[in-house]
């Protein structure tokens, strides 16, 4: 009979509200999951970050062409372990070149390339705003240079027409 009811004991459903661990279990398991789900989000977040890091830089270097470098990046380790692309730059040459004409064509492309991304950073906008400037000064040059020609060339012209009016040289007449 003891081990009837011993085993009729076993059997009943207990109560374990006072025992040390009751919905200790439980809250492990409900933080465990927790922190997965906000690895998981923080490895959605850098991956979004790392597609749009690179596809700004690309943006720069496709359209700087032979002024500009190869995209450099900057990394986060992500809990997976994986490294995540979180900032970069692409250098660029705002230099001038020997001509004005040139030093225009290569402002011009230098300004799209600070543009090209969809979203230019604060430093993009900078290089953008020097481009612009550089170009100014290089079309303001080349306007410059024009002008002295022209006034070389109608100084020239007139000069010619005075020298066809002038009397005629003693040996012409002789």
């Amino acid at each position: 009979n003891a081990a009837a009811q011993s085993l009729a004991q076993d059997q009943t459903p207990r109560d374990n509200a006072e025992d040390e661990s009751a919905g200790r279990e439980d809250a492990e398991q409900r933080q465990q999951e927790q922190r997965q789900l906000a690895e998981q989000n923080e490895i959605q977040q850098l991956e979004q970050r790392d597609q749009e890091v690179r596809a700004h830089e690309q943006a720069h270097a496709a359209v700087g062409g032979q002024y500009a470098g190869s995209p450099s990046y900057d990394y986060q380790t992500g809990p997976d372990g994986k490294r995540y692309a979180v900032g970069g730059e692409v250098s660029i040459d705002i230099g001038e070149e020997s001509t004005p004409e040139e030093t225009l064509r290569k402002m011009q492309q230098v300004k799209a390339a600070a543009l090209a991304p969809a979203e230019p950073s604060p430093q993009d906008l900078r290089v953008a705003s020097e481009a612009t400037r550089k170009a100014f000064e290089a079309r303001n040059e080349i306007s410059e240079l024009r002008r002295e020609a022209l006034q070389e060339a109608a100084a020239k012209t007139s000069g010619e027409a005075v020298d066809q009016n002038a009397a005629p040289d003693l040996d012409d007449i002789v």
